[in-house]
């Protein structure tokens, strides 16, 4: 831990490595499952709107809004706090959103979303 944290002990110091790698593996699969459901609400959206003559222009319209409200539920779920401490996201933490999740690391633990990769955790496939 960097910095000290007021309720003692540190929520991270009774997990053991391969808890936090599997926290870790977890996040990542949260954390791209809300990357592909934007990608594809903004592209069915686009597609929609911009081809409205177009066959599928209605069902697509209609799957932008499931889309979207798994984007808006995996926000909250994914990017709610940090796995490891429990730290909210606060003003300065711009990676800490979809897409560019990739480069956040918190500065009270130094959770990364690659840290089992990085402190010799093994891939799960």
């Amino acid at each position: 831990m960097k910095a000290s944290w007021p309720q003692e002990p540190c929520p991270d110091v009774n997990l053991s490595e391969e808890e936090k790698a599997r926290i870790t593996r977890i996040f990542r699969r949260r954390a791209v499952c809300t990357d592909v459901c934007l990608v594809l609400g903004v592209v069915l959206a686009v597609f929609a709107l911009t081809s409205p003559d177009a066959p599928q222009a209605g069902p697509a319209l209609f799957a932008v809004l499931p889309l979207l409200a798994g984007t808006l539920a995996g926000v909250f779920m994914t990017y709610g706090c940090c796995p490891f401490c429990g730290r909210r996201p606060r003003k300065w933490d711009w990676a800490w959103t979809p897409i560019l999740w990739r480069f956040f690391r918190c500065p009270d633990c130094d959770f990364t979303p690659y840290w089992d990769k990085k402190h010799g955790g093994e891939a799960e496939m």
